[in-house]
């Protein structure tokens, strides 16, 4: 056999190789299972706020100029629109070109959402503030992790991660165009 056809079976054999890998990636996934609020919350103004002992941050309102004054002049990440105070404590997302804060996001303890729940609380005293009309999502075959999602995505949301039955995340996203 001559090096070019060799070359050729090397070509087809890697580009084999290369889609069964994918399919098995692709069908070993997990699926995200969704079950969606029968009536979505409508959220107030108020719950895009968040605040810690000392400061407030309003999702869909606040600018960088203002979370900078109250948390220290931090750093975006990369080349991206991720932000990140002195403390580490969140991080803040901002839409391309514009300086409004389009998305909170903490694993830590310490900020409060505008109804009370903060990382640590367990389900129930989420419920209990935010009502049953949430969408819950999670992947199937794992009732332990899932998102407890209130609001719509053209109003804004407040997303709560939960793992065994506590808070571990809080998103609270509002477009700034609201």
């Amino acid at each position: 056999m001559n090096t070019r056809k060799r070359e050729g079976w090397l070509v087809v054999g890697l580009l084999l190789i290369a889609v069964i890998a994918g399919l098995c990636i692709t069908l070993s996934s997990p699926t995200a299972h969704v079950e969606y609020a029968q009536e979505a919350l409508q959220l107030h103004e108020n719950d895009f706020s968040i605040r810690n002992g000392t400061a407030v941050i309003r999702v869909g309102t606040d600018t960088l100029t203002r979370v900078e004054r109250d948390f220290g002049k931090g750093r975006f990440l990369g080349m991206s629109t991720v932000y990140e105070p002195p403390s580490r404590d969140f991080r803040l997302r901002f839409p391309k070109k514009q300086d409004t804060v389009w998305i909170f996001d903490t694993t830590r303890p310490g900020f409060y959402t505008a109804r009370g729940i903060q990382i640590g609380d367990g389900i129930d005293k989420v419920i209990q503030a935010y009502g049953e009309h949430y969408s819950k999502v999670m992947l199937e075959g794992n009732d332990v992790d899932y998102d407890l999602v209130y609001g719509s995505y053209g109003q804004g949301t407040i997303t709560f991660h939960c793992q065994d039955g506590v808070v571990t995340r809080i998103v609270v996203s509002r477009d700034p165009g609201h």
